[in-house]
């Protein structure tokens, strides 16, 4: 297996003039943009705008690490076109909106860079892939010469660690992730889709946006963590080796990382990090949401037991209805229609959830938590 190399630069703001020079070093470092990227290419910025949340909020990419790699998209003479498929319908009104509040109709304005305006989702074969080989994909992505993945580095309810390969779920249009959740329910399977879509999409470079991240209850609804750093790899698998490990967390313990060890795809002992000393950046104590990675249970108790000890592992969505303000985001969200609107308050039939936490995920408020059990806690 091949040695992956990644640039990891430290960047202590947003400020414009610094964040230019950390994204060029970090570039630099890895041997230059100019690899990948030629004059008169088209580039789609492929960038996380999980929901409407302003820049200061660390939910999405920060509008000066995108503006950064647009101006290097540009300086070679390439076309740069910034995107992503929100949670939710992928509709021009919608996501509109979000390119504004999260920053990105601004970077526009500043560089001519297009934002992108084609909303239509088109079926691509991926004869390779191990789970799903038709995939539905934002038409827009099929229409350009290379793709930058610009993620942000996150805890996630579901999957624990976001990075690299998971921002790329945004390739999928809005309403067919939640198709995808409801057909794919096992955290396992899920996975090997992502990497079967990262797979088909193969970026070539991800850059990870770790000046400011979040802990806790991640995606959207956790604490600030500054970071302080840029991750940067031609390899989105050896990124996301770094970003988790920045948050001290065993990279083969991701389950996205785990199915591309399985494919040899990469290993994170072969994982060569340029610039900083890594080990200088891991916080030690970041908060990370505890997963079942798929363990069962011994079976050493009567079924009935067995089955009600499993019941009682499983994490739930609790609706905060004192915060709730009856937007109907979640309803419309959950892939099994679990959630129904009572008296205009979400209820959840834990029965139907599948624990794919859009719920809490796509909550503009932060309504939404996940009740995790202590014994999940201390079986992970």
């Amino acid at each position: 297996m091949q040695q992956h190399s990644v640039a990891l630069v430290g960047c202590q703001s947003y400020n414009q003039k610094e964040v230019d020079a950390a994204v060029q070093r970090a570039f630099d470092l890895l041997g230059g943009l100019k690899q990948w990227i030629h004059p008169g290419m088209k580039v789609a910025i492929k960038v996380n705008l999980l929901m409407k949340k302003k820049p200061e909020g660390f939910t999405t990419t920060h509008p000066a690490v995108v503006e950064a790699v647009v101006k290097q998209v540009q300086a070679l003479g390439a076309q740069a076109v910034i995107g992503d498929s929100p949670g939710g319908p992928f509709t021009a009104s919608k996501v509109h909106g979000i390119y504004k509040v999260c920053g990105m109709e601004q970077v526009s304005e500043r560089t001519v860079a297009e934002l992108n305006e084609d909303f239509e989702q088109v079926s691509v074969y991926h004869e390779k892939a191990i789970r799903l080989k038709q995939l539905q994909i934002c038409r827009y992505l099929t229409q350009v010469d290379a793709v930058i993945d610009c993620a942000k580095l996150k805890t996630h309810g579901l999957t624990q660690y976001t990075g690299a390969v998971k921002n790329l779920y945004g390739c999928i249009p809005g309403t067919v992730k939640m198709e995808y959740h409801f057909r794919m329910p096992e955290l396992a399977e899920f996975s090997q889709m992502l990497v079967d879509l990262c797979e088909y999409v193969r970026p070539v470079i991800s850059l990870i946006d770790a000046v400011e991240a979040m802990e806790g209850d991640g995606p959207s609804g956790g604490e600030k963590r500054k970071m302080n750093c840029l991750i940067a790899a031609p390899s989105p698998y050896a990124a996301d080796v770094v970003g988790s490990r920045l948050m001290n967390l065993d990279p083969a313990r991701i389950c996205t990382t785990q199915r591309a060890m399985e494919r040899g795809l990469v290993d994170p002992e072969k994982v060569e990090v340029l610039g900083e000393d890594w080990q200088a950046y891991v916080a030690k104590d970041y908060v990370v949401p505890p997963v079942n990675h798929g363990k069962s249970l011994p079976r050493m108790a009567p079924k009935c037991i067995m089955n009600l000890l499993e019941k009682m592992m499983k994490p739930k969505p609790v609706f905060m209805h004192e915060k709730c303000v009856g937007c109907g985001d979640c309803f419309r969200s959950c892939p099994p229609k679990a959630i129904s609107m009572q008296k205009g308050k979400p209820e959840a039939d834990l029965e139907k959830c599948i624990r794919c936490f859009c719920c809490q995920e796509l909550c503009p408020v932060q309504a939404i938590k996940i009740k995790r059990s202590k014994l999940l806690k201390w079986i992970g």
